[in-house]
């Protein structure tokens, strides 16, 4: 942020507007891994004017797709959408297959987040084409990330396993240790809940290495029990899938939404699940707390957590914003 800061003051003083929109998007890239979404906000808004003013479209749309991961991460997913879909005209305008192969990913995470399966795997699969057309393999492991994902929330661990495998490959040649050290975790946990401990815990114990060096404590210990369940053969078989669990939690679900508009009687209803959900190794206290103080950035509240506890998570803020 400092040199981005000083960046910026030596564009403005020299009048070079290109020079400060890159500075305006590296803050407000910055401010966004820090998790200040709402900072990030205010300057991908000021590098969208600089932008159109001086007519760089490639910057405009590079802009537009920033803002809209921004309300993406606040849990306003309909105005991501609208960002998303201006950011991919552009880019399908200028001819930037790569800048098209992305606005598509990020249109299906947004569509993800309204429970939207069939329009977020299609988008899904055109950046996956798209990316394989131009030989983007960082975006075609993105793409075969993202599909694992919708298909494990759609309850289907085979599938969700095959474009897993896929992508760690991919994550693997291109030496991207955060991308494999996920892709293995979850990995390990859907051949867990296969029953196929084998499999999955070598899984769990690259997961944990990788995570504890390159200093994600939080992500090393959850793969480190998971590693310890499958080796003392405590892993879990046949789990429920995720229909299975929003069912289950339908009314906690159902009560912590209440008690955010609200209605102290549904959150000591839930106040009084926290030990059951603590002994049943479901992380969404602190994130239920978290929601009730106004909380909706979904990024910052299911960061960390284990895929059935993020799902658990995303519904509520769904539920909230509809």
């Amino acid at each position: 942020i400092g040199y981005y800061e000083q960046a910026l003051k030596i564009a403005r003083e020299i009048g070079d507007r290109r020079g400060e929109g890159n500075a305006l998007t590296g803050l407000g890239v910055a401010y966004t891994d820090l998790d200040n979404t709402r900072r990030a906000l205010g300057y991908y808004e000021q590098c969208l004017t600089i932008y159109r003013e001086i007519g760089d479209r490639r910057g405009e749309g590079n802009a537009l797709g920033n803002l809209g991961i921004a309300y993406k991460n606040l849990g306003d997913a309909r105005r991501a959408i609208g960002y998303h879909e201006q950011c991919l005209t552009i880019h399908r305008e200028i001819g930037d297959r790569r800048g098209e192969g992305n606005a598509l990913g990020n249109l299906g995470n947004a569509y993800r987040n309204l429970g939207d399966a069939r329009r977020t795997i299609g988008y899904y699969e055109q950046q996956l084409v798209i990316t394989r057309e131009i030989g983007d393999r960082r975006g075609e492991g993105n793409a075969l990330g993202y599909l694992g994902n919708a298909y494990f929330q759609l309850g289907d661990a085979r599938r969700a396993i095959r474009y897993y495998e896929q992508a760690l490959a991919i994550r693997r040649e291109i030496g991207d240790a955060m991308g494999v050290a996920t892709n293995s975790f979850n990995m390990a946990l859907l051949h867990a809940q296969q029953g196929q401990p084998d499999r999955a815990l070598p899984l769990a114990q690259q997961a944990a290495d990788i995570f504890t060096k390159i200093g994600h404590t939080q992500r090393a210990q959850r793969a480190q029990q998971l590693a310890a369940k499958l080796q003392g053969g405590a892993a879990p078989t046949g789990g429920p899938t995720p229909a299975q669990i929003l069912k289950q939690f339908a009314p906690v679900i159902e009560a912590v939404v209440a008690a955010a508009h609200g209605r102290p009687q549904a959150r000591a209803a839930v106040e009084r699940l926290f030990d059951q959900f603590e002994q049943g190794g479901w992380r969404i206290i602190e994130p239920i707390q978290r929601i009730w103080t106004g909380e909706r950035d979904e990024a910052t509240l299911t960061a960390d957590l284990d895929p059935n506890s993020a799902l658990i998570v995303r519904e509520i803020l769904s539920q909230l914003e509809n």
